[in-house]
């Protein structure tokens, strides 16, 4: 049975590299970009140590080749739902804390 799309926004398929500071933790978690839109993405993460709905994040593309990364480029969000780990990687669904501009995350 189909379960209808409750999304708000419409996504866009970008792999893009991106890393995850978990604020509980205090780590950055590597990872890609599988897709993203105005109110969230959908991120694999390359980490052991699986994030749970609720984790509060901050959530930064790498869209350049600038190796530093500026405080407004971070964006909060919160871990939506988890999928199934496979080894090493996890896939996440985010949901941002504040909508953004889809020109700013695509």
């Amino acid at each position: 049975m189909d379960t209808p799309d409750r999304r708000c926004f419409s996504r866009a398929s970008v792999e893009r590299a991106c890393k995850v500071f978990h604020r509980a933790s205090r780590r950055y978690l590597a990872g890609r970009t599988c897709d993203l839109s105005s109110g969230g993405a959908l991120i694999r993460l390359e980490n052991v140590r699986p994030l749970a709905p609720g984790d509060e994040i901050d959530l930064v593309v790498a869209w350049g080749t600038a190796g530093v990364v500026r405080q407004a480029s971070l964006i909060p969000a919160r871990v939506a739902r988890v999928a199934t780990a496979f080894g090493q990687h996890q896939a996440v669904g985010v949901r941002y804390d504040l909508p953004q501009h889809m020109a700013a995350v695509a």
